[in-house]
């Protein structure tokens, strides 16, 4: 992998019972500054159940993409009990992220 492989800005899209919480959106401000500076992309990663929908709202807000992962095993309830492996949420944007950058 090559310094050339990293490029754009990514955002991880904080969210709580599925509404996204304000300082993600602080964030992506930021990093629309940062990226429009650097010539890249904002991408945003957010991860929950039931939150595809809330992605339309992170474009609206200056991501240019936003890589969802949804699935009932990172609910925010489940992820404060404990229930889930702490590196569940760290692997599904890992895998997302290097699908997405075409990473071997």
């Amino acid at each position: 992998m090559d310094i050339k492989d990293f490029k754009n800005v990514y955002v991880f899209a904080e969210q709580r019972n599925g509404i996204i919480q304000s300082v993600a959106y602080e964030l992506l401000g930021k990093a629309r500054d940062l990226a429009d500076a650097l010539g890249e992309k904002v991408v945003a990663l957010l991860a929950g159940y039931n939150v595809k929908d809330q992605a339309q709202s992170l474009i609206e807000m200056g991501a240019d993409e936003v890589l969802v992962a949804d699935c009932p095993e990172l609910s925010y309830r489940t992820v404060l009990t404990g229930c889930v492996p702490h590196d569940f949420r760290t692997q599904a944007f890992y895998r997302s992220l290097r699908r997405y950058n075409n990473w071997t």
